[in-house]
């Protein structure tokens, strides 16, 4: 992203909103709104012969650590999203965002064992870094994770914490969203419906003869914009929330 934009009432913390999408991109957003629905597996066979060489040529150089396939990967990647920005936007809320920085994670073994921990490794590299640099950083991480068995802090530790948590309560904080986007739904409905019969009492009133009753008017014509207000702004509150939720 240009370092010269500036962040927007409808951004995200970690995007901003991409408005001038084309027209089949935002029905293809309503259509498939969900991750699941829009994965795409591609099976392609590359020849790899001259990066192993190359990497065997640079392995000679740092005997201390390795450069492997997975680092060489991990460049390329990064290159293809910095040359290629569009490649890193996201849906969220059907809406299109295109993230901040250029972020990429993995797990990483604590140890060479099938019943090792793992460890999540998370990198943002930079628009000046190599191959070297990029296997520099990772295996320092790793080796940093590897220094204990067992988490000691960081993103492991708060979702081993969240694994603790019993089974009905963590169902409840799962579903919390949608729960609460139910509830705002039913609420607007009650109102609506509320704002019906009021409307549909002052008709009656506006057709009685009495005079006792022409007096609750104004009292119906002050209330009414202030409870349209705060609907509407209940609605947009509502709306923003949605929009950060799904």
């Amino acid at each position: 992203m240009s370092e010269e934009y500036k962040r927007r009432w409808s951004d995200r913390r970690d995007g901003r909103w991409v408005r001038d999408v084309s027209g089949l991109t935002t029905l293809m957003m309503h259509i498939m709104p969900s991750r699941t629905e829009a994965e795409v597996y591609l099976n392609e066979k590359l020849d790899v012969t001259d990066l192993m060489a190359y990497l065997a040529r640079e392995n000679e150089k740092h005997p201390d650590y390795r450069t492997t396939i997975f680092h060489a990967l991990i460049t390329i990647v990064a290159r293809i999203l910095r040359e290629r920005p569009k490649m890193n936007r996201f849906v969220q809320g059907r809406r299109m965002y295109e993230r901040n920085e250029i972020s990429l994670s993995f797990m990483a073994k604590r140890r060479f064992a099938d019943n090792a921990e793992e460890a999540f490794m998370y990198l943002v590299p930079k628009d000046e870094d190599t191959l070297a640099s990029v296997s520099y950083e990772i295996a320092g991480k790793v080796h940093e994770a590897r220094k204990s068995e067992h988490s000691a802090g960081g993103f492991d530790s708060t979702v081993d914490a969240f694994a603790k948590i019993p089974r009905l309560l963590f169902k409840l904080l799962a579903e919390f969203p949608c729960l609460l986007l139910k509830l705002l739904a039913k609420l607007f409905s009650l109102l609506f419906k509320l704002l019906t019969k009021l409307l549909r009492l002052l008709a009656k009133i506006l057709s009685l003869p009495f005079p006792v009753f022409r007096l609750l008017i104004p009292v119906f014509a002050l209330l009414f914009p202030v409870f349209a207000l705060r609907l509407l702004v209940a609605a947009c509150l509502a709306f923003r929330l949605r929009a950060k939720l799904l």
